[in-house]
């Protein structure tokens, strides 16, 4: 995908200081066109109950969701260096060190919710940090096949 807006508009009436505050009013955001076909013609089955375990922190939601996509086609081994899976979390951090450390802390929740995947931190012959390194592993939710 390139040049793609996610959403054409939203309202979200949430405090992040504030989580578990109830809504005022419902929050709604709507999808740009092209980002829906996309999605679409390329689902990725979300558990949501993972998503409400996981709630409280947005990271391990990131990560799960992102792990969940991409064990979908993983067909070998691979590893995914800390600068571009920050990059594809959304999540800014000034140093990615920083980003490593979040994420590293964020990981065991996400293994909670999804014990089969295959996911360690990658590192060097010297023990220098490379990034996740991913194994095929079973899609979080299973495929289920098409009606005929």
């Amino acid at each position: 995908m390139a040049n793609v807006n996610v959403a054409d508009r939203a309202e979200l009436w949430w405090d992040p200081k504030q989580p578990d505050q109830l809504d005022l009013w419902d929050s709604t955001v709507t999808l740009g066109e092209r980002f829906f076909e996309e999605i679409v013609r390329r689902p990725v089955p979300i558990d949501t109950r993972a998503l409400r375990a996981l709630t409280r922190s947005p990271l391990a939601i990131d990560l799960h969701v992102w792990l969940t996509y991409r064990m979908s086609y993983l067909k070998e081994p691979t590893t995914v260096p800390w600068e571009l899976l920050s990059l594809q979390t959304g999540v800014h951090y000034r140093e990615v060190r920083q980003f490593r450390c979040r994420a590293l802390a964020a990981l065991p929740k996400v293994e909670a919710v999804y014990p089969d995947a295959r996911v360690r931190a990658a590192t060097d012959d010297q023990g220098r940090p490379l990034g996740l390194e991913l194994e095929p592993s079973p899609t979080h939710v299973r495929h289920r096949p098409k009606a005929p």
